[in-house]
């Protein structure tokens, strides 16, 4: 027949043993652990056994697992068998669950059950009847001598003869009938001698069941230790495989791991890479930004030298005006002064004015005229007669004319000479506006791959600080798996040690009716059951196997030193992270308040961070350390001397400014600014004090998980919970006196910022809230506060509360 498939299981097989319980069955108990979390069979557990070429298939019986005291971890499947089939259960026999097929070990006798003796034959059963034993007669002797005789001595021993009267005297004998006595005397004596041949052997009989007995006793026994080690055997060789396949899964996490590291070398040099880019593009920007500041300061200095230039034009044009204006007044004179002379004197004859000779010699011939002058006369100007007394009187005028033409002339020069000026300058300036708008451009250019530069680095920040924690996790899961491989090793190593004292050496038989050459191996069962012990402690256990009830704590730890308690309380998360952005704006605003905060907020850790975690707060004097440790819903804050590092996954050093410092700043300035606590121990578990900070709990939570806060740092969480576009159309001022600490003042004033003070302000103090340390938080997250810790006016509460709620569901 074919084999059947197998397929790896989630079960262990760790001892299949079968019990005679009389009559036609036997019963068959297999033991076993899970390897995994247990899964969900679609059907009935089968035991197939494979014997005179058929199969025969048991269902299990009506028996819970794990019913009849087997360990946690543990099942245990029993069946019913015949009793014909128990040579065959150590041969072919495998578990069947559905489309799932176990092979079972060799079947053995568990110890205490050993097989009933057989009844040993009494000697009168085996021993032979000698009554029939026929006496020898000769022929023409008489047998009724011979009867009496044979009858007599069977079964009887020979001796004397009985006391009694002597036999009454006959007839003398003849010599047949004394050959008959002799004969019947030498067969009496040969019985005697064949009846204690037989008694001896009947004893010889008896040692020899004996023996036999206590030989089939001591190979059973031989025979259950072989078929227990070859059991053992078979638990080994499964757990080795599981061994084998956990270390491929540990390879793969090494090479994926390695991986990583590779990607965190490439993110580091593209890092590198962006870093000589980002420097080259800040060097370009300074250059260009430099330019830029030329051009504007060259741009600068052309609007003043064109103003400039514009006012000397203005007041050159100005002066022109006046001077213009002031030769039109002067003309006007004169021609009144012409007209006048002209009305009141003599009537003149208009005639050219005569001018000097010109020597021909000296012009060249090019400077002569080619053509007659005109003769046509020119018009007689007048001239006063005062003025031309003696004199020729168009002279002055033609001077003064001459004057205003030159003077003309310089002014129409200067006044191109200021316009080229001016165009040169306005081509000046278009040029340098137009480098300003290249400039510009540069810089919109370079401030564009800037801000691509800056999202790429911080990409790559984000990849880089992931890869480092999974490298963290691949290197903790590694280092994790090597112990427990190391472990189990040393474990199977103690098993194989174990198993070689369990396999006697094979004997040469013994001689017959002599004792045995060597005593055989004793089993030591506290140290076979010791070496299972450690190798179910070191191996590691399969995943949703349950843990072993009354197991003490490990002695150190924080759940050694009082037990913590193990009803969770029940929060419900808001639908907003309100909390972060607070804690942010606290810290730039006054860090050493956000780092009170962030220790105020330890009792929620384990509604944060549901995993066990322990760490130590060192924030100033040693001894005064905030120990915590959440484990199981539960947390312990307490104070005390730093603990171990063993005992504590990380611990931080510095005061309350360096912690929300800390918190907020990136795995770079973590390390290495300056202000920041430090943090010892694995940085990845430092999550945990980060998901404080953006905690999802609203004000009642973090009451009911026992957050209790003081007076101006409850105030001041309230104060940048709250958006001030809110409270345009309130203004009030609310006290609040937590017992032993001073009063304190939240105002509220008309769109503008919260403000938390500890003087008293000017006006009416609406609402005062009194009672023990954290009644704010109860009273703001509660729907109405009782009389005893609020007096004065409900309304400011209301409009808080309905504030702050609605910070977290923006």
């Amino acid at each position: 027949m074919s084999d059947p498939s197998t397929v790896p299981s989630a079960l262990g097989i760790e001892a299949v043993e079968w019990i005679a319980e009389g009559g036609e069955n036997l019963t068959v108990r297999v033991t076993g652990r899970w390897r995994r979390r247990r899964p969900d069979w679609s059907g009935q557990p089968t035991l197939v056994v494979e014997a005179t070429g058929r199969r025969y298939r048991f269902p299990a019986m009506p028996e819970p697992p794990s019913l009849s005291g087997a360990g946690p971890g543990m099942w245990r499947i029993t069946f019913a068998v015949p009793a014909a089939l128990a040579p065959d259960l150590g041969a072919r026999a495998w578990l069947q669950f559905g489309s799932v097929s176990v092979p079972l070990p060799t079947a053995v006798q568990p110890p205490g059950a050993e097989n009933p003796p057989a009844p040993e034959p009494s000697p009168s059963s085996a021993r032979p009847s000698l009554e029939a034993v026929p006496a020898s007669s000769e022929p023409g002797g008489e047998p009724a001598a011979s009867a009496p005789a044979a009858s007599s001595g069977a079964g009887t021993p020979a001796g004397p003869p009985p006391p009694g009267p002597p036999p009454p005297a006959g007839p003398p004998h003849t010599p047949r009938a004394l050959a008959a006595i002799r004969r019947a005397e030498e067969a009496e004596a040969a019985v005697q001698a064949l009846t204690g041949v037989v008694r001896d052997l009947e004893r010889d009989l008896a040692a020899a069941r004996t023996r036999a007995d206590d030989l089939a006793s001591a190979l059973a026994g031989q025979e259950r230790d072989r078929r227990s080690a070859q059991q053992r055997a078979h638990a080994e060789h499964e757990l080795r495989l599981d061994l084998a396949r956990e270390l491929a899964g540990h390879s793969r996490e090494a090479q994926r791991a390695r991986e990583a590291f590779g990607q965190l070398a490439a993110a580091e040099a593209r890092v590198r890479e962006l870093e000589a880019q980002l420097g080259a593009a800040r060097r370009r920007i300074d250059e260009a930004e430099q330019v830029a500041a030329a051009a504007t300061a060259a741009r600068d200095r052309a609007r003043q030298a064109l103003d400039t230039e514009r006012r000397l034009r203005e007041q050159e044009s100005a002066q022109a005006r006046a001077e213009l204006a002031a030769e039109e007044a002067a003309r006007l004179r004169m021609e009144s002064r012409l007209e006048a002379a002209r009305l009141t004197g003599p009537a003149r004859v208009p005639a050219e004015p005569r001018l000097p000779p010109v020597p021909t010699a000296a012009l060249p011939a090019t400077a002569l005229p080619t053509t007659a002058l005109p003769t046509t006369p020119l018009p007689t100007v007048a001239v006063p007669a005062a003025e031309a007394p003696g004199t020729v009187p168009a002279a002055g005028t033609t001077a003064l004319v001459a004057a205003l033409r030159a003077e003309l002339d310089l002014r129409a020069a200067a006044e191109a000479t200021l316009r080229a000026r001016v165009i040169d300058a306005e081509a000046r300036l278009a040029a340098r506006e137009q480098l300003g708008r290249r400039t510009g451009q540069v810089l919109d250019a370079l401030r564009s791959e800037l801000d691509g530069l800056r999202v790429a680095l911080t990409a790559e920040r984000e990849a880089r600080v992931t890869a480092e924690r999974r490298r963290d996790e691949l290197e903790r899961a590694l280092g994790t798996s090597r112990a427990r491989s190391r472990d189990a090793l040393t474990a199977i190593s103690e098993l194989r040690e174990v198993l070689a004292v369990l396999t006697p050496p094979p004997r040469p038989p013994a001689p017959p009716g002599g004792e045995e050459a060597e005593p055989r191996a004793e089993v030591e069962p506290e140290r076979l059951n010791a070496a299972l012990a450690r190798l179910r402690e070191r191996t590691p256990a399969p995943e949703g196997t349950p843990a072993a009830e009354g197991t003490p704590a490990a002695e150190g730890t924080p759940s050694a030193e009082r037990p913590l308690p193990q009803a969770p309380t029940p929060v419900e998360p808001t639908p907003r992270d309100w909390l972060g952005p607070v804690f942010r704006a606290l810290t730039a605003a006054d860090p050493d308040r956000a780092g009170r905060l962030l220790v105020g907020l330890l009792p929620a850790q384990p509604a944060v961070h549901p995993d066990p975690i322990a760490y130590d707060l060192i924030l100033g004097a040693r001894e005064d350390t905030i120990r915590v440790t959440a484990e199981d819903g539960a947390v312990r804050v307490g104070r005390g001397e730093p603990r171990p590092a063993s005992e504590i996954a990380f611990s931080v050093t510095g005061d309350h400014a360096g912690l929300a410092r800390m918190i907020v700043a990136g795995p770079l300035r973590r390390r290495l600014g300056r202000g920041v606590a430090r943090v010892r121990g694995r940085r990845s578990a430092v999550s945990a004090l980060e998901a404080l900070s953006r905690a999802r709990l609203d004000l009642a939570a973090l009451h009911r998980l026992g957050v209790r806060l003081d007076a101006r740092t409850a105030l001041s969480l309230v104060a940048l919970a709250v958006d001030p576009t809110l409270t345009t159309r309130e203004s009030f001022t609310l006290a609040y006196a937590p017992d032993g600490e001073e009063e304190v003042y939240l105002v509220v004033h008309a769109g503008a910022p919260l403000q938390v003070t500890g003087a008293r302000p000017a006006g009416r103090v609406a609402v005062t809230v009194t009672g023990p340390v954290g009644t704010l938080e109860r009273v703001l997250g509660t729907a109405r506060a009782s009389d005893d810790a609020v007096s004065g006016d409900e309304w400011p509460l209301a409009v808080l509360r309905k504030w702050i709620s609605s910070a977290y569901s923006d």
